[in-house]
């Protein structure tokens, strides 16, 4: 795990977000712009092995086509020596899957469209790219937080 203040290109890693089975998420803030951002580094265990590398790469190529309002952007790819790593738009908010957790009780139809309408609508734009998701799970959907209330859905992690 990296410890905040670690540069990794031209970004210096904040805070950890989380982990998952091929890579470790962090904040990071840009040297220069000062923008903050989400860094996606691929596990060192991975990152040795040709094959996942490609695929890492794809994964970014495939999801930084898709230009829609509920995929979340990748920005850009960085190898830095044997490390890999995916800048991604940083959404500061929960999960889907931790807003359910949260509020775990019945939904009113208007509350689950307002949930789900827009991930379809984000995989309805994929599918017609010829892109599939293969791990859609409310874990891999992101909640940003909107000025006024409520939350814009955020699809990421396609695995490809």
């Amino acid at each position: 795990m990296l410890s905040p203040g670690t540069q990794v290109g031209s970004y210096t890693i904040v805070e950890f977000i989380a982990s998952g089975g091929m890579a470790m998420v962090y904040k990071a803030k840009h040297e220069v712009f000062n923008e903050v951002v989400a860094i996606k580094i691929m596990a060192e265990t991975f990152a040795q092995k040709e094959k996942a590398r490609h695929r890492f790469k794809q994964e970014a190529y495939v999801q930084r086509q898709l230009d829609h309002p509920h995929i979340l952007k990748v920005l850009d790819v960085l190898e830095v020596g044997s490390t890999l790593a995916m800048v991604l738009e940083y959404i500061n908010g929960p999960t889907m899957e931790q807003c359910l957790e949260a509020d775990p009780g019945p939904k009113t139809d208007a509350e689950t469209l307002a949930l789900i309408e827009p991930v379809l609508d984000a995989m309805a734009y994929a599918h017609k790219r010829d892109v599939v998701h293969r791990d859609l799970k409310p874990a891999n959907i992101l909640m940003k937080p909107l000025p006024g209330g409520g939350f814009s859905p955020k699809v990421t992690d396609f695995g490809l």
